[in-house]
């Protein structure tokens, strides 16, 4: 069941309080259209009422899938909080908001994130059945590739992305602008898999943040 406060939040700009809708989690097998909301940015929008002035909220979010069996914790990057909510997804506290935690945790696919564009991406790779491990790591290896060709290009976030008409590919994005990207062949991706794997399952992420700093981790 999905949870829902409404708090009071101060126009930066004009300084008016305005009403804001905050979900603590969501359950989107059981509220399936507040899923396009996380994934189009509306849960995180805030709309002035009074001046217009728009911008976007970021604040901690449970994300719970059932029929795929996967939580995303998205929280701010602290590490307390990165801890705790290690401890809760693993089923190791005795909060009344558990959800039988220990009942889920092992055949559950747990993650941190700590921004609203990686709850995004690993909502999309999980529904294109990826594995988000092996992208993390597909990630590494593209990076390499474009740096050898364009050196002095910064590269600020590397996002998956998924298109109906030109299907997944990895996007290079800086100054919150895609300048290229790399189609996912299901090839290179059974390639990654079948020489990562078994390393993969021996390093698990203590805090379920399997991220690009973790994918070249594993590279080494």
């Amino acid at each position: 069941m999905s949870k829902m406060t409404v708090e009071k939040i101060r126009c930066p700009k004009c300084r008016q309080e305005n009403d804001f809708r905050m979900w603590h989690s969501v359950n989107i097998t059981m509220d399936k259209e507040i899923k396009e909301k996380i994934l189009n940015g509306e849960v995180f929008h805030f709309k002035c009422a009074e001046c217009g002035y728009e911008s976007q909220v970021f604040y901690p979010l449970l994300y719970h899938d059932m029929e795929k069996k996967l939580m995303i914790y998205m929280l701010h990057d602290d590490e307390h909080q990165v801890k705790e909510a290690a401890s809760f997804m693993s089923g190791m506290t005795d909060t009344e908001e558990k959800l039988d935690i220990r009942k889920y945790s092992e055949e559950y696919t747990n993650r941190i994130v700590t921004t609203i564009h990686e709850l995004q991406e690993k909502i999309y790779i999980s529904d294109a059945g990826y594995d988000d491990r092996i992208i993390e790591i597909m990630k590494v290896i593209f990076l390499a590739m474009t740096s050898e060709k364009t050196p002095d290009q910064r590269v600020d976030e590397i996002l998956f992305d998924t298109d109906k008409e030109k299907g997944h590919s990895i996007r290079f994005i800086e100054k919150g602008k895609c300048f290229g990207s790399i189609a996912v062949s299901e090839k290179v991706y059974n390639d990654i898999k079948e020489r990562f794997g078994e390393k993969i399952e021996k390093n698990p992420d203590r805090y379920f943040i399997y991220d690009f700093s973790w994918a070249r981790g594993i590279m080494r």
